[in-house]
This record gives structure tokens, C-alpha cells and sequence, in this order.
């Protein structure tokens, strides 16, 4: 079974093979669920759950269809080929099949904020880590197979060169800093700025972007970080309307460069045609004007 990296120098693109993932099952209906509560030892055993293991509401445990295998090598390119090294796990962030991340109580968002920095905190101390990443994929045309609110961490031995660029960027003048004044606002919290990106690459995507400049979640307080999930609420609540399918991206600091911590939601309204897969031009039909009106909060 294939866990690889392969790096393609011709266009400069990395490749992550892991061949496992076909196996995963595809669950719908609460029925047979490996995420709802009674069903944990349909899953690989809790690491931990939150606020106990009896009568959970958030628990994390192994990928068990993971996208990187553990290892104790140091990582190296070789060819342009890679062990696909790291961790991978799921945070289950509900014990209700039906129960939708916006509809979290402040309580529950306070517990998936404690399990989303744990987690994060374990990933960001192991030898072989130099970037984790925090996500989540809702909805059919997310890559989510399993329709039970959850999110998943990977750590990666190696910094990709999306994210390469982005420190690139943060490290000569931090375009993250004072981007409200140059980008259409949503909304904001006393923390937090939610704006629509004019170089958007999805409809009404947007970004929640801290205002102080952090690295990464590890510098967030408890009450920021609850802020910050009930701010991510906000954006599931205003883009629900337009498209139920969703990503978000919790972009973190790489182990030991300059950053500035954002999150990116990408509602998954288009599929991408063979201008965007065969040169790399996006096509946006929303642009962030029309996407202020079709985002903004209804009286």
C-alpha cells in the first residue's frame, strides 16, 4: 500500500499518494455511523475525549484511513519521491449524527476548541513535525465521506509550497496585517476580521484573519479561540444559503517561521474545468462585491 510524496519538477507540483483512502466507507444517514457515541469501537481507540470518555461530546482518535503513515526516519527526498510520513487524526466534534457545527452551543464550541488546541499543541511537539494542519470538509462535494461533523490534523515533515509562499510573503511585509483597509469586510469580532478576498478562487469564499499577529493557534487564549470557532459559525451560517459543501483551512505558522494565523473557507459551489486543472487559471463568477450581497446577514 502506497503512502508517498512525489514531486513533479516539471511543473512544481507534490503529489500525495495514498492508495488507503479508496477503502474509506461512505456514511449518510445516522445509521451504522462510526462517528456517532455508542459506536466508538467502530473506530480506531480514543486518544482523548472531552469533557470524559463516557459521556463525550468531542473525541479524537487515528485516522483509520490515514494520508500519512507514522515513522521514526528522518524525512529526505529521494528522486523525487518521499515515505509520506507524519500523523493523521480525526476530531469527532459531536456525538449527535444530525447536530450542525454552526448550531454549537458556546459550551460545545468551547470543548471543540479544547480538543482542536490539544491536538494541535501534541502534532506541533514531535520531532518530525513542521507543519500541522487543522481542517474540515463538509458536505458532499468536500471530500468528506462521513456526513457527521468532524474535523482532521495531519502533521507534515515538510512545508508545501502553498504555505512555503504564504511565510515567504508574511516574512518580507506580513500582507495579513491591515488587510481590512484593502479588502471587503463581512463582519468582525473584537479579535477577528472575516473578509472576502478579491483574489477569491471560490464563490463567496472568505477569510477570518486575527487582527493581532499571531503564528498560530497555540498563541490564541481559550476565550480567542472560542471567538474564533463562533466567528467560523458565523461564515457556516451566512454561506449555508448559497452552498451546503465547505472546507476550511486553519493556517497555521510552519515550525519556525514568521506567520500570521487565518482560517480560509472555501463554499464548493463550482467544479473545476480544464482551464483551472490544465493552466492553473481560476475561474471566479462571483466577485467579493456580489459575494458582500449574497453573504450579508438578513435583517
Amino acid at each position: 500500500m502506497a503512502f508517498e510524496f512525489r514531486r513533479d519538477a516539471f511543473k512544481q507540483v507534490d503529489v500525495l499518494v495514498a492508495d488507503n483512502r479508496s477503502k474509506r466507507p461512505h456514511v449518510k444517514s445516522k445509521q451504522g455511523c462510526p462517528f456517532c457515541r455508542g459506536n466508538e469501537g467502530m473506530t480506531p481507540p480514543t486518544i482523548v475525549a472531552y469533557p470524559d470518555g463516557r459521556e463525550w461530546r468531542v473525541r479524537r482518535f487515528r485516522n483509520a484511513f490515514p494520508v500519512l503513515k507514522p515513522s521514526k526516519k528522518k524525512f529526505a527526498w529521494d528522486g523525487g519521491r518521499a515515505p509520506a510520513s507524519g500523523d493523521h487524526d480525526v476530531i469527532v466534534e459531536t456525538e449527535k449524527h444530525s447536530q450542525a457545527f454552526q448550531d454549537f452551543s458556546p459550551a460545545h464550541i468551547a470543548l471543540v476548541w479544547r480538543a482542536y488546541k490539544d491536538a494541535f499543541l501534541d502534532f506541533s511537539r514531535r520531532k518530525n513535525s513542521e507543519l500541522v494542519f487543522l481542517f474540515r470538509n463538509r458536505g458532499p462535494k468536500s471530500g468528506a465521506s462521513i456526513a457527521h461533523e468532524h474535523a482532521q490534523i495531519i502533521a507534515l515533515p515538510y512545508v508545501p509550497a502553498y504555505m512555503r509562499t504564504e511565510a515567504d510573503a508574511v516574512k518580507k511585509k506580513c500582507p495579513f496585517c491591515g488587510i481590512a483597509k484593502r479588502e471587503k469586510t463581512l463582519f468582525e469580532t473584537e479579535n477577528f476580521t472575516c473578509i472576502l478576498p478579491s483574489t477569491a478562487r471560490l464563490p463567496c469564499e472568505s477569510w477570518i484573519v486575527s487582527k493581532r499577529h499571531v503564528l498560530s493557534l497555540a498563541d490564541l487564549s481559550d476565550a480567542e479561540g472560542v471567538e474564533l470557532l463562533q466567528a467560523l459559525q458565523e461564515v457556516v451560517r451566512r454561506t449555508a444559503p448559497f452552498e451546503e459543501s465547505y472546507n476550511v483551512a486553519f493556517h497555521s505558522a510552519p515550525r519556525g517561521r514568521d506567520f500570521h494565523l487565518h482560517l480560509e473557507i472555501y463554499p464548493r459551489k463550482p467544479i473545476w474545468g480544464a482551464v483551472e486543472l490544465g493552466l492553473g487559471l481560476v475561474l471566479n463568477g462571483v466577485g467579493e462585491k456580489s459575494a458582500l450581497k449574497l453573504l450579508k446577514k438578513s435583517d
